[in-house]
């Protein structure tokens, strides 16, 4: 009869309903993560300096600026870079820019996982200085800064970010966002993404060692 199919479609339509999550509960199991929060985080790192011969040869890497887009799985950091050859000498000016993909360390905190340098220019320099300026660079954040510090670090008190570190299920860039996303006890964690391949010349991008515990950042 007519009422027994009507009470089947209403608890198939209840069931359908509970299923499928609503904006707001689909808004709790993520935490996003912004270009320029991530940018604040890094800022107070830097200026870093590094010299080849004891005062010669120095590079300054300033203002870091961190940007994700929407169809790239890849973390952007852009850096001013200053050289100068010789104490007393004018600096040359010039930029570069590193990527990497996003890793969740247990410690709660996220890395920039390997590195590479993308592109770097300076005018006024010669090619066998701009060629050693871009290996100084490359050795400086790919081997060694991004190895250590992290974009980001979950703060436990903030709820949202203490329920990260308990239930996080994935982490990755999307929509030019570095999204979290959290779920139950009994769900799986996804695997990280396939790696890269580091391109020669461009920062070796060595696996990150063991790390001391990170500093908390509240969004």
């Amino acid at each position: 009869s007519f009422a027994p199919r009507l009470a089947a479609l209403l608890v198939c339509a209840a069931i359908g309903v509970l299923s499928v999550p609503s904006p707001a509960q689909a808004e709790r199991r993520e935490l996003r993560f912004t270009g320029p929060q991530i940018t604040r985080q890094l800022a107070p790192s830097f200026p870093l300096r590094r010299c080849l011969f004891g005062e010669l040869a120095c590079v300054r890497l300033t203002r870091p600026v961190v940007r994700m887009q929407a169809n790239d799985p890849r973390i952007f950091v852009s850096v001013d870079v200053g050289f100068q050859p010789v104490p007393g000498q004018a600096s040359q000016s010039g930029s570069a820019r590193v990527a990497g993909q996003p890793a969740y360390d247990p410690q709660a905190a996220f890395y920039l996982k390997r590195p590479q340098l993308l592109d770097f220019s300076m005018e006024g320099v010669p090619p066998d200085q701009a060629r050693m300026v871009a290996n100084v660079i490359s050795g400086m954040l790919a081997d060694e800064f991004f190895s250590e510090q992290p974009l980001w670090v979950l703060d436990e008190s903030d709820p949202r970010q203490a329920m990260a570190r308990l239930s996080l299920r994935s982490v990755a860039v999307q929509q030019g966002a570095l999204v979290v996303t959290l779920g139950d006890d009994d769900e799986p964690l996804e695997d990280d993404q396939a790696d890269e391949t580091p391109v020669p010349g461009q920062g070796s991008g060595s696996t990150p060692g063991p790390r001391s515990t990170p500093t908390p950042k509240s969004l």
